[in-house]
């Protein structure tokens, strides 16, 4: 299971232009992940000092990445949607082998069914 991911406000002069993780700010901008990433950082109730800059962004909270929603596919056919334990509770099975569906081992002996993540981002928030 990935680290929790961060969720930040972005200001820009001062002014709140978008809520997201480092990933979707940067799509949602247009400036680069590696941009957001050297912004100064404010804890929520943490004064902005006017010498910061342009740009910045507060933390907002962490997703857990076990909050994070996937799609089951068997081939073509969309099973289920939702986070791995939604799914895992309407097939009835483990979360471990449902997550053991993503892995190289599975695709390799033939298993059909596939667990793709609906975010594809790797940055963490909160």
């Amino acid at each position: 299971m990935g680290r929790p991911r961060k969720v930040y406000d972005y200001y820009r002069y001062n002014t709140y232009q978008h809520t997201g993780t480092v990933a979707e700010l940067s799509q949602k901008v247009g400036l680069a992940a590696k941009t957001f990433d050297r912004m100064p950082r404010l804890k929520p109730n943490e004064k902005l000092d006017p010498e910061v800059g342009k740009h910045h962004l507060v933390y907002v909270n962490s997703i857990k990445a076990s909050e994070s929603e996937y799609a089951l596919y068997k081939g073509e056919d969309l099973i289920a949607m939702g986070t791995m334990t939604e799914i895992a509770e309407v097939l009835g099975i483990k979360r471990e082998s449902l997550r053991w569906y993503q892995t190289p081992a599975a695709q390799k002996r033939g298993h059909k069914a596939v667990l793709v993540p609906l975010d594809d981002d790797e940055e963490e928030i909160g």
